[in-house]
């Protein structure tokens, strides 16, 4: 990942020992497991194949367009597009409870292999305290300056041109610092 990445990173552990005693934790009780950091472009094009693959089988009546547009949503394209995790730039990440050596629960974790239904950040379908432990990574990582993709709840980046989209309201001054990293 990116120097500039990690260091959110870093920042976002001290903002979640800050938040712990608001959502039932200890501070230091909760760290954070990165899971994907930079991907490369190879294998970015192979996840996205395979979940075109799975969406067509799984939808036979879904037009060209539609499968295209349900498979970005899960894995970013290669083809005229740059895939955020290829920049350096985006995190895949969970929290994990450090004093009970389990991952805190937040549901479902991942969409390369299968449905997830719960996969969306705001899922109307989580438990309270799937909620709970959802806002607490949610405002650890905004505080500590990461954007949240709403399809992923485990989903971060910064300097992408996701990341812009959010931060800049002029779409004329939205410029992504980071490309794809051969």
């Amino acid at each position: 990942m990116r120097q500039t990445m990690f260091e959110k990173l870093e920042k976002m552990v001290l903002i979640l020992d800050k938040l712990a005693k608001n959502f039932g934790y200890e501070p230091e009780q909760i760290v954070i497991k990165v899971f994907e950091g930079l991907r490369d472009l190879t294998t970015q094009e192979m996840l996205f194949n395979n979940k075109d693959a799975e969406i067509r089988t799984a939808n036979l009546g879904m037009s060209e367009a539609e499968v295209l547009s349900e498979t970005a949503k899960w894995v970013s394209p290669v083809i005229n597009n740059v895939p955020v995790h290829s920049t350096g730039g985006a995190v895949d990440i969970r929290l994990w409870d450090a004093k009970n050596h389990q991952f805190l629960d937040m549901s479902p974790f991942g969409v390369i292999w299968g449905k997830n239904t719960q996969a969306p950040t705001y899922s109307d379908t989580l438990t309270p305290v799937e909620q709970n432990n959802r806002l607490f990574m949610l405002l650890a990582a905004t505080e500590a300056g990461l954007i949240n993709y709403p399809f992923e709840y485990w989903h971060y980046s910064s300097g992408d041109r996701y990341a812009s989209f959010w931060l800049e309201k002029d779409s004329s001054l939205r410029k992504a610092i980071y490309g794809s990293i051969s």
